[in-house]
């Protein structure tokens, strides 16, 4: 496990790290993003050693905690435990997953632009929530200081793997060595529609660099795996205005 932040842009940082799930191992990866305000949103929390943690501190305090799908939950007790002061943010199904977790808020598809605003969610950050794919439903962070948008399991990039049954497994989902949605997460879409939307009301901000828990960043051209999907199923039901 890495101990070192590094910087993705003007207020932005992530935290590489990894899972493993059986022989399958999954490259993982924590944001850190600055608010305006000058306070910290951690994305998607991984494990932190000692110097990780002091490595995040010294950017300045932890207002929330963002678990961003209803699979990225694991190492959240820890993350609430180590900055007892922030807001924690889940999704629905976190309330059954995670009882030891005391949740601030849950958002969805139709939580409202004010109650983003009153979490600190919009501070230099828009929020868009994933709809369509209740297994998952995953928010999306588009952090405007530096052009970033944060995903967590809609979009891998994976372009390294210690085992064979790694590299197959991420063969067959159609994200190695290159960015795109993975097949394993199209599979739980049960309303293509709304989905397509979401995904038409990200790429509506203007931003660039495409992050994700699980993979390399892509620093340019971003939005391209997002517009690729698109194409090939029939492209955003409608934008919004």
């Amino acid at each position: 496990m890495a101990s070192t932040l590094i910087s993705l842009g003007p207020d932005i940082w992530a935290l590489p790290s990894s899972l493993r799930m059986g022989p399958i191992h999954f490259p993982l990866r924590m944001t850190v993003m600055r608010r305006n305000d000058g306070k910290l949103i951690v994305w998607s929390p991984v494990r932190m050693d000692a110097e990780a943690l002091a490595a995040v501190r010294a950017l300045g305090e932890v207002a929330v905690i963002v678990a961003p799908n209803s699979f990225h939950h694991l190492y959240l007790p820890a993350s609430v435990a180590l900055f007892p002061g922030a807001k924690v943010i889940g999704v629905p199904g976190h309330e059954r997953k995670r009882p030891d977790v005391r949740f601030d808020a849950i958002l969805d598809s139709a939580t409202t632009p004010e109650r983003f605003a009153e979490l600190g969610l919009n501070d230099g950050l828009t929020v868009v929530p994933v709809a369509g794919c209740p297994m998952v439903n995953e928010l999306v962070a588009i952090h405007h200081a530096s052009g970033s948008a944060v995903f967590t399991d809609t979009v891998f990039n994976v372009h390294h793997a210690p085992n064979v049954w790694s590299r197959w497994f991420w063969q067959i989902d159609g994200v190695w060595k290159r960015p795109a949605l993975p097949r394993t997460t199209v599979i739980f879409v049960r309303d293509r529609v709304a989905f397509r939307d979401s995904l038409g009301r990200i790429l509506q901000h203007p931003w660039q660099q495409l992050i994700m828990a699980h993979g390399d960043v892509v620093e340019v051209g971003g939005q391209q795996p997002l517009l690729d999907w698109l194409a090939a199923n029939g492209g955003p039901a409608r934008l919004p205005q």
